[in-house]
C-alpha cells in the first residue's frame, strides 16, 4: 500500500515552523523576566504576569528590607542623640548630686537611714554608689558616662521585647520612645528614671 504524504507538510519543515511559533511567543513575555526553573540548564521564562500581581509577589521582601533600614537607623539616631545629650550635659543639676551625696555616706546604714531624702529605691542607689566607688564621688563626667550607659540599655532592652514577641523590629518603641527628648534628658541623667524603664521592659520581655 502507497501511503500518500503529499497533502502533509515536510517533517523537518513542520519542525521549524513550531520552533519559529514557540519563539515568537516568547519574545511576547520578555518584558517580565520571572525565572521559574532554577538549576536547569537553562531558563525559560514563565507566563506573563501583570504588574500588580509582580509588585504582590515582591512586596514581603521589600518590606523586610525597608523594616530593617528603617530601624537600623533608628538605633543609630537614638544613640548619636544620647551621646549628644551625654558630652553636652555638664556639671550634674541638683537632683543628680543628691543622689550622688546620698549614695556616697560613709556606709551602707547611713545611706539606708538617708533614703528618705531621694525618691528612688535602694536598688538604684547601690548602682550609683558602687559606680562612685570606681570613678570617684567628685567625677561629673564620668557620672555622665553612667547615664549613656542605661541609655543604650534602654535600647537594647527594647530590641530584646521585640524579639521576644517575635516581631521583627521595635519600630514603633524606636521612633516613639528611644529618641523621645524626655526619655534622652530625664532617663539618662543620674537618677533613675531610665533604669526604671529597663527593668519594667525587661520583666515584661521575661514574663511572657
Amino acid at each position: 500500500m502507497t501511503t500518500n504524504r503529499t497533502a502533509a507538510p515536510n517533517d523537518g519543515q513542520y519542525l521549524v515552523n513550531f520552533v519559529k511559533t514557540r519563539a515568537r511567543s516568547r519574545l511576547q513575555y520578555q518584558d517580565v523576566p520571572n525565572v521559574t526553573e532554577v538549576g536547569e540548564e537553562h531558563f525559560r521564562l514563565s507566563k506573563k504576569v501583570p504588574n500588580h500581581e509582580f509588585a504582590v509577589a515582591m512586596g514581603p521582601f521589600t518590606l523586610k528590607r525597608a523594616e530593617a533600614t528603617a530601624a537600623a537607623l533608628l538605633t543609630i539616631e537614638a544613640i548619636w542623640l544620647r551621646y549628644v545629650a551625654a558630652t553636652a550635659g555638664g556639671a550634674l543639676w541638683r537632683d543628680e548630686a543628691n543622689t550622688v551625696g546620698l549614695v556616697t555616706l560613709p556606709s551602707l546604714s547611713d545611706v539606708w537611714k538617708n533614703l528618705q531624702f531621694d525618691s528612688f529605691p535602694m536598688l538604684w542607689l547601690l548602682v550609683v554608689r558602687g559606680f562612685s566607688a570606681v570613678v570617684g564621688p567628685m567625677n561629673d563626667h564620668a557620672f555622665r558616662v553612667l547615664g549613656f550607659a542605661v541609655g543604650l540599655a534602654i535600647i537594647g532592652v527594647l530590641w530584646f521585647y521585640a524579639r521576644t514577641f517575635r516581631q521583627s523590629y521595635p519600630l514603633i518603641s524606636l521612633a516613639l520612645f528611644a529618641i523621645s527628648p524626655s526619655v534622652i534628658i530625664w532617663g539618662d541623667s543620674v537618677r533613675g528614671y531610665g533604669f526604671g524603664v529597663v527593668l519594667v521592659v525587661l520583666t515584661g520581655a521575661l514574663l511572657w
